[in-house]
């Protein structure tokens, strides 16, 4: 993987649509049997019909959410970033703990605005 100066987004061909239109009706994971349509919101993997066939990006950065205990599995949109970049994004459930052991020197945390 380059440096963050020479990943070009722009050089990632996709065509969701045409994609995602194969999948008609929801299915069960096939790792935890829950019922998804085109990823497992819980497991972070896409539907056996789609492995292989959805973009797969590195990240020039790694990214780990931090999530709400409360907020809803299928509401959020971090599970996308896992999809597309599973080996760069990692999403925490937050706990008093869960930021113990960040570097502070190297580490960026972000809100979300209104």
């Amino acid at each position: 993987m380059g440096s963050p100066d020479s990943y070009d987004i722009h050089a990632l061909e996709v065509s969701p649509q045409l994609v995602l239109d194969t999948c008609k009706e929801r299915v069960s994971c096939g790792f935890c049997g829950k019922s998804v349509k085109f990823f497992c919101y819980y497991c972070y993997k896409p539907v056996a019909g789609l492995e292989g066939r959805l973009p797969q990006i590195r990240l020039p950065f790694k990214l780990d959410v931090v999530k709400h205990p409360n907020e809803l599995d299928g509401k959020s949109t971090a599970v996308h970033a896992k999809i597309v970049a599973p080996q760069d994004v990692d999403i925490i459930t937050f706990t008093d703990t869960c930021l113990d052991g960040v570097d502070v020197q190297t580490t960026a945390l972000l809100f979300p605005g209104p």
